[in-house]
This record gives structure tokens, C-alpha cells and sequence, in this order.
């Protein structure tokens, strides 16, 4: 197989297009905008963990489930007419169809951080390493597995993830960057920086950036963080 072309990497900014009030309790995980502009959100944490649909103006939200005690909540993704939500440890994903009744649910080996879909309909999910997963949504078996790369070296920490005009953006966990990848072969071609995104007295028992979500009618991107008491849509400036 021929050697991938490297990627010089760039550094992008952000500009904040408008803020909207976010649960300060809600551990998110996974960030989802449905073609309706319909917003669903999961969150984490023992004893806490839930499947939300949120009112993005308002940030209130109508529980949909949430996940025995012991189950620790991660990414959420929808394709095939289901929402499909992982969970970190325990090695489960929880499967509901489109009228938010469960329908089953599947194992799979190792971690569970992040998920999305692609344009064909297969679930990408991270683990919290340099790796991410390509797993088909009726089986949710592994089709293929990609190391994401940034001159070279391996990223880990790859957290929440949302498919954005051809490449998987994916927070990289304890840290203010978005890894900007290429699919096809896990090159890193960009990392956004959101420093600063979340300051001053919203900043105050604040956790890490995390959750993506992106509608690609509209062409618009939303961002938030765990523990955040706003959500964020932004425009991305490809350059400082």
C-alpha cells in the first residue's frame, strides 16, 4: 500500500456567532443536531448518566433515559433510524429506534468515548487513544480501524467526535483542541483552538471542552463542554 501524502498542520481560530444557556450539571458527552434542528445531548457520570432531547434556546430539556447506576454514559450518534449511545467501561451500547423506545442493545471490546456517523451511514467511534473505529450499525462489528496521526506522531485522548464536511472533528480530552482528520487515512490536517471560549465567572467549576455538534443543512457548528453553563455557536477561521 502506497505511504499517505504527510499533512503540513495548520492552526485554526474560532468566532463566537451566538451564545445559548447550557445545563451546568450536565456532564456532556456526546452532542448530536438532527436535520430538524432538533438537539440531543448524553452526559456522564455514575449515577447520572442520561439521553437528553434540549431546547437550544432555552438549554431546558426533556429526559429521554437514563442508564443503570453502574453504566457510565458516553457518545451518542444516529444513523439507520436509531440512536445508538455508548458507554465508557461496561462495554455496552444502548440502541432506541425513532419513536425513543429501546431496541436492544450491543457489546463491543475496550473503552467508549465518542461516536458519529459518516455520509454512508457507519458509526465512527474513539476510545480515549490514537485510534478510531469503524463499526457497522447493524452488527456493530469493526469494518476498519485508522491511527490518527499529526506529523507523524500519534494524538490520543481522542474524545467526542462529529462528521463536518468530509473530515471527523474530535475533541482531544483535557485540552482546548479540536483535531481536524482526515478519514481516509488519520491524518491530523488541522487543530482548532477554542482557548478562551469559556471564561471569566462561566469558567468556575467548569470541566474540559467537549461536545460537538454540527448541521450540515445550514452549514452550522455548535460546541460546548462538560459542567458549562453555555453552548456556543461558531464559525471556524481556517488560519489564526
Amino acid at each position: 500500500m502506497a505511504q499517505a501524502t504527510p499533512v503540513t498542520l495548520q492552526r485554526w481560530s474560532y468566532e463566537v456567532v451566538e451564545r445559548y444557556p447550557h445545563d451546568r450539571k450536565a456532564y456532556t458527552q456526546g452532542l448530536w443536531m438532527d436535520p430538524k434542528g432538533q438537539l440531543w445531548e448524553t452526559t456522564g457520570l455514575r449515577k447520572q448518566s442520561s439521553f437528553r432531547q434540549v431546547d437550544l434556546k432555552t438549554g431546558k430539556f426533556k429526559l429521554i433515559a437514563t442508564l443503570p447506576d453502574k453504566e457510565f454514559g458516553e457518545g451518542l450518534a444516529f444513523t439507520d433510524g436509531r440512536y445508538f449511545w455508548i458507554t465508557w467501561d461496561t462495554q455496552i451500547c444502548h440502541v432506541f429506534n425513532s419513536a425513543l423506545k429501546p431496541a436492544g442493545q450491543f457489546r463491543y471490546e475496550g473503552e467508549g468515548w465518542g461516536l458519529t456517523t459518516d455520509p454512508s451511514g457507519d458509526l465512527w467511534m474513539s476510545n480515549g487513544s490514537d485510534k478510531l473505529v469503524l463499526r457497522d450499525p447493524k452488527t456493530f462489528k469493526v469494518k476498519r480501524t485508522i491511527a490518527v496521526t499529526s506529523n507523524g506522531e500519534p494524538v490520543p485522548y481522542l474524545n467526542e467526535l462529529e462528521w463536518v464536511g468530509g473530515r471527523i472533528y474530535a475533541n482531544i480530552y483535557t485540552s482546548p483542541f479540536v483535531a481536524v482528520i482526515r478519514p481516509e487515512d488519520g491524518q491530523v490536517e488541522a487543530l482548532i483552538d477554542f482557548t478562551g471560549l469559556l471564561s471569566g465567572e462561566d469558567a468556575k467549576g467548569a470541566d474540559v471542552l467537549n461536545g460537538i455538534a454540527y448541521d450540515a443543512k445550514r452549514k452550522k457548528l455548535w460546541v460546548t463542554g462538560k459542567l458549562w453553563p453555555k453552548l456556543f455557536e461558531v464559525r471556524i477561521r481556517q488560519g489564526p
